[in-house]
């Protein structure tokens, strides 16, 4: 008898987590369709032909691209600075 209440249950639970998976895609889906429409309409406003949309959004990557590597920079050269083999020859130095 307990056996049968805990299995009917997992059933109910099963069905549920079922719809709340359907439930969640949709509202993905709608979410995604709706910054869509708005990317649209920021476009849109920019009265741009398709052309000079794709010269600025491809202006903009590449100035993202020149940030990351000039913070990346000082990282890198602390790299180098301290490579296994700049170590390895000081440990040579000192034997």
């Amino acid at each position: 008898m307990k056996t049968e209440r805990i299995k009917t249950e997992i059933e109910k639970i099963k069905t549920k987590i079922g719809e709340l998976k359907a439930k969640l895609s949709e509202l993905e889906r709608m979410k995604t369709e709706q910054e869509n429409t708005e990317i649209i309409e920021l476009v849109r406003a920019l009265d741009a032909t398709p052309q000079e949309v794709t010269v600025m959004l491809r202006a903009m990557r590449e100035s993202q691209r020149q940030q990351a590597m000039a913070s990346l920079a000082p990282q890198i050269e602390d790299d180098l600075n301290d490579s296994p083999d700049t170590e390895d020859a000081e440990n040579e130095d000192d034997e």
